[in-house]
């Protein structure tokens, strides 16, 4: 007998922590999905954190780098003299001399500057081409 009694015990240790499991699962939902109020109030919070914002940033600005051709996207739409300019305009990020990112979006450098808007190549071209005329 005094098997079965631990063979039992077992079984309602488990049947005992999937219940817990299930009762905080359904609890959170309750609480954070099904509640607008506190899934507005939550998402709100969030979004207000500098560092949250900079990691959906970067995270989007990867994904959008990753799955479309930035620099054929801008040169389709821009005039035949100025399709040059496409590629140094997309300023991908690697040639912006932005640091390599984890799969959360941060940086392995981790500093707080932010990363320069344009990037060198784009400033060389810009200030290549668009240089004023000036008739010698």
């Amino acid at each position: 007998m005094r098997r079965g009694h631990k063979v039992w015990a077992g079984v309602l240790l488990a049947l005992a922590t999937i219940v817990l499991i299930l009762a905080m699962t359904a609890v959170w939902v309750q609480r954070q999905v099904l509640d607008r109020e506190e899934w507005v109030d939550t998402s709100v919070e969030l979004l207000e954190n500098d560092d949250v914002r900079r990691a959906i940033g970067l995270y989007l600005i990867d994904e959008l780098y990753t799955n479309v051709d930035v620099a054929s996207e801008i040169q389709s739409a821009l005039p035949e003299r100025l399709q040059p300019l496409a590629q140094p305009a997309a300023g991908a990020p690697a040639a912006a001399g932005l640091p390599a990112r984890d799969a959360f979006g941060f940086d392995a450098g981790a500093s707080n500057s932010n990363p320069p808007a344009v990037s060198r190549s784009s400033s060389f071209a810009w200030n290549r081409r668009m240089t004023p005329y000036s008739p010698s």
